[in-house]
C-alpha cells in the first residue's frame, strides 16, 4: 500500500509544472551617446511619410541633428535640435520637432545601449525606424569604391493614388561616380535599365546623388554614407516617387 501510494504520488508530482522562474530584469547600458544615421517610413497623418536623419546624441541628452523628409509629395529638409531619455528595460524616448515627420518614438537598445529600431508613439502615426551606429570618420566619395547591391520598396503617384513599386540594383562606384542596372517593378510593371550618376559629400558625410537612366530619366537623392565604407542610404526628391533606400558595399 505504502509502495502503491508513493508511485501514485510521484505521477502526479510528473504532472504538476515547476514553479515559474521568476522574472529577470534584463542589464542594458544607459543610452550610447554618438553619431547615428536612422532610415525610417511609414504613414503620418495619412500621407506616406519617410525620413533619412543624420544626428549626435550628446551626453547630456540632447540631440543635435539634420533630417531630411518626405511627406506625400513633398521633399525638405530641416537643421533640428531635440531629446533622447532613458527608459525602463532598454528602451529610449526619442523626441525631434521635426516639420513633416515623427516628433516622438520610443528606440529600442541593444545591450551596449545604441538605438536599433524605433517606432512612432504620436496618435497619428504608423512609422518604424532602423538606426546605424555613425563613426567619427569624415566621409569621401571614394568611401563606395566596388560592388553597392540594393533592395527597395517604394511609391509612385500617378496622378489620383500611390502605387507600390520595388528595384534591386547591382552599382559599380569609382571616385564618386558610379555605373549600375536596375530591375524594377512599377505597379507589377516591369521593367530593366542602366544609369549612371555622380555623387557629392561633405565631410560630415551627407552627399547629394544625380542619375540618368538609359530611358533618360533623371533622379535627385539626398544621401548620407555610412562609415567604414558600408554603403549609403538615400531619400528620393522627385515628388512624384518616394524611395528610401539602404545600398550596401559587397567588395571593392
Amino acid at each position: 500500500m505504502k509502495r502503491n501510494a508513493w508511485v501514485l504520488g510521484l505521477a502526479l508530482s510528473l504532472l504538476i509544472p515547476a514553479p515559474l522562474q521568476a522574472e529577470t530584469t534584463e542589464a542594458c547600458s544607459s543610452p550610447k551617446p554618438g553619431r547615428y544615421v536612422v532610415m525610417g517610413e511609414g504613414q503620418v497623418a495619412q500621407q506616406p511619410t519617410a525620413h533619412l536623419i543624420l544626428e549626435e546624441w550628446l551626453p547630456d541628452g540632447r540631440i543635435e541633428g539634420i533630417a531630411f523628409q518626405r511627406s506625400g509629395q513633398d521633399f525638405r529638409s530641416e537643421d533640428y535640435s531635440g531629446t533622447y531619455q532613458a527608459q525602463s528595460r532598454c528602451k529610449a524616448v526619442v523626441r525631434r520637432p521635426l516639420t513633416s515627420s515623427v516628433a516622438s518614438s520610443i528606440a529600442v537598445l541593444n545591450p551596449s545601449g545604441e538605438p536599433i529600431y524605433s517606432l512612432a508613439t504620436q496618435p497619428d502615426a504608423v512609422f518604424s525606424s532602423r538606426w546605424f551606429q555613425q563613426g567619427d570618420q569624415t566621409c569621401r566619395a571614394s568611401d563606395l569604391d566596388g560592388v553597392i547591391l540594393s533592395q527597395q520598396r517604394g511609391l509612385s503617384w500617378d496622378g489620383s493614388s500611390w502605387r507600390p513599386n520595388a528595384v534591386v540594383q547591382r552599382e559599380q562606384w569609382s571616385g564618386g561616380n558610379v555605373r549600375g542596372q536596375a530591375i524594377s517593378s512599377y505597379a507589377g510593371q516591369p521593367e530593366q535599365a542602366t544609369y549612371s550618376g555622380q555623387l557629392q559629400v561633405r565631410a560630415d558625410c551627407v552627399a547629394r546623388l544625380q542619375e540618368i537612366d538609359s530611358k533618360g530619366t533623371k533622379y535627385n537623392y539626398s544621401a548620407v554614407l555610412l562609415t567604414g565604407g558600408r554603403g549609403y542610404i538615400y531619400l528620393q526628391k522627385e515628388a512624384n516617387d518616394l524611395t528610401l533606400g539602404l545600398l550596401e558595399r559587397v567588395s571593392r
